[in-house]
């Protein structure tokens, strides 16, 4: 099964398991069709460690922070970026969502990115 090129620091299930987001030491996110056990899309935009990744509690956007404190947000269906959050922390280690079907904590979670 074709993966990251090193080490995988961090995996996060879709609220629906069908999908699992998997960040890694190689600066990419990759979004994985549970079913096929491939990836759907590989993502970069990252410069370091992808330390953490989170999905939205409607699963219609991806969260992912990386050693240098940057937080980029991700469409799963497409891999497509929305936005990104550089100078949000100095080193990111974990991210959280809130309640699953939260409409309002998934915008939200959109609105610290796009304002």
């Amino acid at each position: 099964m074709p993966g990251h090129a090193e080490a995988v620091l961090s995996v996060n299930f879709s609220p629906d398991g069908r999908q699992l987001a998997s960040g890694s030491g190689d600066t990419t996110v990759r979004f994985w069709d549970l079913g096929t056990q491939l990836p759907a899309h590989t993502c970069q935009a990252h410069k370091n460690w992808v330390q953490c990744v989170s999905w939205s509690p409607d699963a219609v956007m991806v969260v992912s922070g990386d050693q240098n404190g940057v937080l980029w947000l991700w469409q799963p269906k497409t891999g497509e970026t929305i936005g990104a959050c550089r100078e949000c922390h100095p080193y990111i280690g974990n991210l959280n969502s809130d309640t699953p079907g939260d409409t309002q904590n998934a915008f939200l979670f959109a609105e610290m990115f796009l304002g």
